[in-house]
């Protein structure tokens, strides 16, 4: 596991830079309950990500486009 955070856990702020997003996309998608957000972990008032379930949501969203005839 990657050395971010304690124990592998990323912050809010580092997951936004891990995925490319911002920090508001991240938390207004928490507060909403999108579906589409990364999962995330919750441990009294502190948000955490685990960087294996912020791979497994990029390649969630891979699009292969479809081939040129």
């Amino acid at each position: 596991m990657d050395d971010h955070g304690s124990g592998g856990l990323m912050t809010e702020k580092e997951a936004s830079r891990y995925i490319c997003m911002s920090t508001s996309w991240l938390r207004n998608g928490r507060c909403q309950g999108r579906p589409n957000q990364p999962p995330y972990l919750k441990v009294g008032n502190s948000v955490r990500y685990r960087r294996c379930d912020l791979d497994a949501w990029i390649e969630a969203h891979l699009v292969h486009p479809p081939a040129a005839d």
